[in-house]
């Protein structure tokens, strides 16, 4: 992961639903649903992600490296 050989990248992507998922429901499963994550990956695997279009497994990956870059843009926080 992350040192100080390795830099780390924020990075925001759309996955497709697999059976190992356990973030997916039965009914997300049955139908392919796609999903958002938002995630923190070294510099080599967000490259990586985003050169890799022929596995439709990642779709419009974004890598970044500002404070709170890969923040969703449609879910509002709230602070308790």
């Amino acid at each position: 992961m992350c040192s100080t050989n390795e830099r780390c990248q924020c990075v925001a992507y759309r996955y497709r639903c697999s059976e190992d998922d356990d973030a997916c429901t039965e009914g997300e499963l049955i139908n392919g649903a796609t999903k958002w994550e938002y995630n923190l990956v070294t510099e080599a695997a967000c490259q990586e992600m985003q050169a890799d279009y022929s596995s439709n497994i990642f779709s419009n990956v974004t890598c970044c490296s500002t404070d709170e870059c890969n923040r969703p843009h449609d879910i509002k926080c709230i602070q308790l």
